[in-house]
């Protein structure tokens, strides 16, 4: 254990302008990643490998897709599609495969499609081991 730290708080038994001493043992913090961790960094490994044998990968728009690269705490991966038409049998079949070993997680494929300048639609995908659903699109494309 390390040592004792000395704090010093206001107390109602002390009297006025008086502070109570009391000692504060610094929390040990545990550094081993919990196994969630180490879950949501496999599948983000496994699915950067798998999307790049299908486009090219750029966080700004620039390319067909982005894994994002934020972890919230929860048991999905965000994929940010550039092109409606990157979205194939073959890549939803490669990114099921991704998570064979994780089949409780999902991975959200949220397409970023432009027209003329503005977001086409907020559609999408939730790919899950073994099933797949749609998002409805918010927007109607002109």
């Amino acid at each position: 254990m390390g040592p004792l730290l000395q704090h010093n708080r206001p107390s109602d038994e002390a009297g006025p302008g008086q502070n109570q001493t009391f000692d504060v043992l610094p929390r040990k913090l545990s550094m081993k990643p919990h196994p969630r961790d180490d879950e949501w960094q496999t599948l983000y490994r496994s699915l950067g490998a798998a999307l790049s044998q299908f486009g090219e990968e750029d966080a700004y728009g620039n390319g067909d897709y982005w894994v994002v690269d934020d972890d919230y705490g929860d048991t999905s991966h965000k994929v940010c599609v550039s092109r409606l038409a990157f979205i194939t049998p073959e890549l939803v079949a490669a990114v099921q495969r991704s998570q064979a070993d994780m089949p409780h997680w999902r991975v959200l494929l949220q397409v970023d499609e432009e027209v003329n300048g503005s977001p086409a639609s907020s559609t999408g995908l939730t790919v899950c081991f073994d099933s797949v659903l749609q998002h409805p699109s918010s927007r109607t494309r002109s």
